[in-house]
């Protein structure tokens, strides 16, 4: 049977920087808005895991201090609200996500 989605405290995520957010980059403690499916709940960026190759998925930098645009990274995410949210591997509608700085799409 189906499970309901579950409810996270913090999740890993695979991101694209797309374009600048207005403090024209994203740093370990950024606060922006996670829309996942219908939710939109503002997330800390906790950690910058590694930057990553956009094609390859080969890390490039592990712990970066900032990402910028065209940036690829693995980051840690922490709801600031309840978010339910799956691994894309297993349900892509729930595991696809935009990030917004006011109302600029800035990262997926």
């Amino acid at each position: 049977g189906e499970s309901p989605a579950s409810q996270c405290s913090s999740f890993l995520a695979q991101v694209i920087v797309l374009s600048p957010p207005k403090a024209g980059e994203i740093t370990p403690g950024s606060v922006l808005w996670v829309s996942v499916h219908s939710a939109q709940v503002p997330c800390v960026f906790e950690e910058l895991l590694s930057r990553t190759d956009r094609c390859t998925g080969q890390v490039l930098e592990m712990m970066p201090r900032s990402l910028h645009a065209g940036d690829a990274a693995i980051v840690r995410l922490r709801p600031h609200a309840p978010l339910c949210i799956e691994p894309f591997s297993e349900y892509p509608s729930l595991g696809r996500f935009s990030v917004c700085d006011q109302k600029i799409t800035v990262a997926v």
